[in-house]
């Protein structure tokens, strides 16, 4: 069964294409709009599993405070606990550098997050203080995700034009 020329298959709706750059490359991909539309519906599925999970965010938050409170009183735990972010500081930046998309997904989910969590702070602080810190996290979080999605687009090769990019 072969597959026939890019030109000739889109016209007829085909998502796949030949590719013979290469040997490296495989011999068959998803055309780049198939391929943005399936990024899309990724990004649809996490702001939707975000806004989901949002409600029990408050929740893990809450019971990591109490933790800390109890137990970051001593020397020990603090040190292990600086130890323990360092080790998920490394990892992440190992993430970032072998699988950089991967990457970038988790960091605007985590910023749909942060500022899904901060907006429930802010709407529930009664006090003027208390909502500017909730508007500055919700900036942080804005601001990931930004962070996300320019590593997503570095994480392109540059062949692939992205809709955008300056």
């Amino acid at each position: 069964m072969s597959r026939r020329p890019l030109a000739s298959a889109s016209r007829r709706g085909n998502i796949w294409r030949e590719r013979k750059d290469s040997p490296e490359e495989p011999a068959v991909t998803l055309s780049p709009k198939a391929r943005d539309r399936i990024y899309s519906l990724i990004g649809l599925a996490m702001g939707v599993s975000a806004a989901i999970l949002s409600d029990h965010i408050g929740g893990i938050v809450r019971a990591l405070q109490q933790v800390a409170q109890q137990y970051l009183a001593s020397l020990v735990f603090q040190s292990l606990f600086i130890v323990m972010i360092g080790a998920i500081a490394a990892a992440l930046f190992k993430l970032r550098t072998r699988r950089l998309r991967l990457y970038a997904n988790l960091e605007i989910l985590f910023g749909l997050f942060a500022s899904v969590y901060a907006a429930n702070e802010l709407y529930a602080a009664l006090t003027p203080e208390s909502r500017t810190k909730g508007l500055f996290a919700t900036v942080a979080g804005i601001y990931i995700i930004i962070r996300g999605l320019d590593n997503r687009q570095k994480s392109y090769p540059p062949s692939v034009a992205v809709e955008g990019a300056g």
